[in-house]
């Protein structure tokens, strides 16, 4: 028992050089952000900061596992998608 614990320390803090072995730095920075937006839903009491602070620790964690990119956040906090620019584009160049 004291062996895996030695073990998962060290790991741990292997994860923060960049020689081989270690935890992955993205799954450590989005276990962080988990525990990080976990810890804010205790402490805050206004929905709408709430709200905007897990949305954003949550992102954050999405980000470093990679199931979203940079760029498709950017298209979706804009609001916008390159289809439906085009298609906006077409239906006024036709009058409609």
């Amino acid at each position: 028992m004291i062996n895996y614990i030695v073990n998962l320390v060290k790991d741990f803090f292997l994860s923060f050089s960049n020689k081989d072995g270690g935890f992955s730095a993205r799954k450590l920075g989005a276990c962080t952000a988990v525990f990080v937006a976990i810890s804010e839903t205790t402490r805050i009491d206004d929905a709408t900061i709430l709200m905007y602070v897990i949305f954003s620790w949550l992102t954050f964690a999405c980000v470093c596992l990679g199931l979203v990119t940079i760029p498709e956040l950017i298209k979706v906090l804009k609001g916008k998608d390159e289809s439906s620019i085009s298609k906006q584009a077409d239906s006024n160049s036709t009058g409609e």
